[in-house]
């Protein structure tokens, strides 16, 4: 009996580490697991939305600034989503073929 308290209570600070990470509050979602079950309360977490802030940020590899409105944007882009511009087809870099 006291395995599965000691594992219950290990799993439900599991879950307040992941929701640290999710920019949730942690605390407070070690004693909903406690109180629930880890099982559930991690399900839950993983299903509701991140709130951490690098789970806002667009990868710079497939983001751009638009000329107009500097709203940030699909690299692939062909209008604004945000002032509507008509935007420029960019021109991809030569890559040389051959010796260096």
């Amino acid at each position: 009996m006291l395995l599965i308290i000691f594992l219950w209570i290990a799993l439900a600070l599991v879950v307040g580490v992941l929701a640290s990470g999710r920019g949730r509050h942690g605390f407070g979602w070690t004693m909903l697991a406690c109180l629930i079950s880890p099982l559930l309360a991690g399900i839950f977490l993983l299903v509701i939305a991140d709130r951490s802030p690098h789970a806002k940020r667009p990868v710079p590899a497939t983001h751009v600034d638009c000329p107009e409105c500097g709203g940030r944007i699909l690299r692939e882009a062909r209008v604004c989503r945000y002032c509507g511009a008509t935007l420029a087809i960019p021109q991809e870099p030569p890559t040389l073929h051959g010796d260096p």
